[in-house]
């Protein structure tokens, strides 16, 4: 068991995002938050960009490809569409960001975000999201994937996965975090990078289990 405890350790070592990768997250989300966060329309939006996804709940791993912003619109008045708020901001971001030196445009509208690339921090992209408060006041509705005439947002909560994460970590002795990072280490070994199931899902099949008790153990070789 303690050569296993060694090797886990030495894998987790090996995935760690390295130190650019840390110092280059935080550069980008701010970046794209401050230019959202200075439009005129955001700001009447109520705009309040947050962190969220994987580098947020600190299991991501080497190296962190992309960063979530998740752009809550306080003030969004209800009638308005997805598809006006998307191209809000990828106005305010192509606008802002311009063109690469290859001359590809930064700034890349995908089905429920805004996409940012900053080939100047080793590639990295940041994914601007932008939310809308749910009836209920405690969670949120983002862009549905594939809209339909009646129901063009999806109902979510991101931050509370972060609590949750934090929970379990705190509930293990700070074992559960490294698990869910081994798990996607796995995952894109195994199957690719882009490839379904993604990480997301990976993580929260294993939320479930350690939520159920189905994972015990005092070390992560255990």
């Amino acid at each position: 068991m303690a050569a296993l405890t060694g090797s886990f350790d030495t894998a987790l070592g090996r995935i760690e995002p390295s130190d650019a990768d840390k110092d280059n997250a935080p550069t980008a989300h701010e970046d794209v938050r401050s230019v959202l966060s200075a439009d005129d329309t955001a700001r009447e939006w109520g705009v309040s960009p947050i962190l969220i996804g994987s580098y947020k709940r600190h299991v991501s791993i080497r190296r962190v490809k992309d960063v979530d912003v998740f752009c809550q619109l306080l003030k969004l008045p209800r009638e308005t569409p997805p598809h006006e708020v998307l191209g809000l901001f990828f106005d305010v971001l192509d606008g802002a960001y311009g063109k690469d030196a290859s001359g590809k445009p930064r700034a890349k509208m995908q089905a429920r975000s805004v996409q940012v690339s900053f080939p100047e921090l080793d590639g990295l992209y940041v994914d601007a999201v932008p939310a809308r408060q749910h009836e209920d006041s405690r969670t949120w509705e983002i862009p549905l994937k594939d809209p339909e005439p009646d129901k063009q947002w999806q109902q979510t909560n991101p931050d509370m996965l972060t609590t949750l994460t934090t929970a379990a970590n705190d509930g293990t002795g700070d074992l559960y975090v490294p698990t869910i990072k081994l798990l996607r280490q796995t995952r894109r070994r195994l199957l690719g990078p882009g490839s379904r199931p993604g990480g997301l899902l990976i993580e929260v099949a294993a939320y479930t289990a350690h939520s159920n008790g189905w994972v015990t153990g005092k070390n992560q070789a255990e």
